[in-house]
């Protein structure tokens, strides 16, 4: 007989596990120097208030809420904390550290990256929404060729530009970022969300994502097209400029984003009377497939006051990196790439969108200017970058 074998045995096969590794801590701070930083605190609170409510008896047991404070006193102490401190103050704060007591405190821990909300799980964009927010122009049309390059059964959302009504546009980020952020929730409320926007569209993103991360929303991405990182502007820019200067600016912009020179200037239209001035502006929308009929002087006007407006916003981001994934898509030729290098020269790369995100910013760059950033947009590469 021949000798009995034993049946070989496959070898066990034991599941890899990845390394424990402990979750990096903050160094500890002595309570003794915590202490003093908390008084130095208190006493650039009670400094400020003292000089917004014009008393001079004021302790840090100060309670905002009691102090009937109106709006403009409220508007005032978040603008001198944000100066003093580079901390943008939500309202939130206000209303639930309602003490100079309490207020030293979020600051301080806010110093320490103590208190900011952190995405723990990953999350795939694959399971959210995308909301997008149009240029300065406010024409939301346009982004169906972006839709175009995402996954079929990808949601996608875009927003008709705030303004066209007979209110007129916001007036500042603040406004604009709350108007969006409570039509995000009402269809959305639990998230996560991919937040994106082109252009000036971009910083309405940004401010959105820090404003909605603050609160506790779970933001998968940033998607930034053609857009710097916005700093703190001045009005310096386009301050006097009238009518003409304006139509010569959108004539500009808009050519930028379709390809094409509308050949104006301010010497070419000074002698021209206003009301062909507003026909040629027009023709221009329309041209740009922003106006659809040509002769609704009336909407023209108001997508030039609405550009006017958001071309004159003052930016006053939050200095405080926030642990949000950036993809940024730019173009080589884009104006924006030597405007945006004379602002921030931290990081030329990303635009500046480095001091946004804590999280190394993710770049697509495209062949072209401006004009042809969708058309050279692969989907499968914005596919891979969000996790599709």
């Amino acid at each position: 007989k021949a000798p009995e074998v034993e049946e070989a045995k496959a070898p066990e096969i034991v599941e890899a596990k990845a390394p424990e590794v402990e979750e990096a801590k903050a160094p500890e701070i002595k309570e003794e120097e915590k202490n003093i930083d908390l008084n130095a605190i208190k006493q650039q609170l009670v400094n400020i208030s003292r000089e917004v409510f014009n008393v001079d008896d004021i302790a840090p047991q100060f309670n905002f809420l009691l102090s009937n404070a109106n709006a403009l006193q409220t508007v005032q102490l978040i603008s001198k904390i944000y100066e003093e401190f580079s901390l943008d103050l939500p309202l939130t704060v206000m209303r639930e550290s309602a003490s100079l007591d309490e207020m030293s405190q979020f600051i301080w821990e806010n110093q320490h990256n103590s208190i900011l909300p952190v995405q723990k799980e990953e999350i795939k964009g694959g399971n959210c929404s995308f909301y997008c927010f149009p240029d300065a122009v406010g024409n939301y049309l346009y982004l169906s060729q972006l839709v175009r390059k995402l996954p079929e059964k990808q949601p996608f959302y875009t927003f008709e530009p705030v303004g066209l009504n007979e209110e007129g546009p916001l007036t500042t980020i603040e406004e604009i970022a709350e108007h969006y952020i409570d039509e995000i929730l009402i269809e959305n409320p639990k998230g996560p969300y991919i937040l994106g926007g082109h252009a000036f569209g971009g910083h309405i993103a940004a401010r959105v994502a820090q404003k909605m991360f603050k609160s506790g929303h779970r933001i998968a991405y940033l998607v930034v097209i053609d857009s710097w990182f916005p700093t703190i502007e001045t009005l310096a820019h386009y301050s006097g400029w009238d009518e003409v200067n304006w139509i010569v600016e959108i004539s500009k912009y808009l050519g930028e984003c379709i390809g094409n020179d509308f050949g104006l200037s301010v010497e070419k239209l000074i002698d021209v009377p206003p009301k062909y001035c507003q026909e040629i502006l027009c023709d221009i929308l329309h041209k740009s497939n922003v106006l659809l009929d040509v002769n609704d002087i009336d909407k023209g006007k108001k997508y030039l006051e609405l550009f006017k407006a958001n071309m004159n916003i003052i930016y006053n981001f939050s200095k405080t990196r926030l642990p949000i994934k950036t993809v940024l898509i730019k173009a080589q030729d884009s104006s924006n790439a030597s405007y945006s290098s004379k602002k921030d020269s931290e990081d030329l790369n990303t635009w500046g969108w480095s001091s946004f995100s804590s999280e190394k910013v993710e770049i697509i760059e495209l062949p072209g200017k401006r004009a042809s950033i969708f058309k050279e947009l692969k989907g499968k590469d914005l596919a891979i970058k969000l996790g599709l």
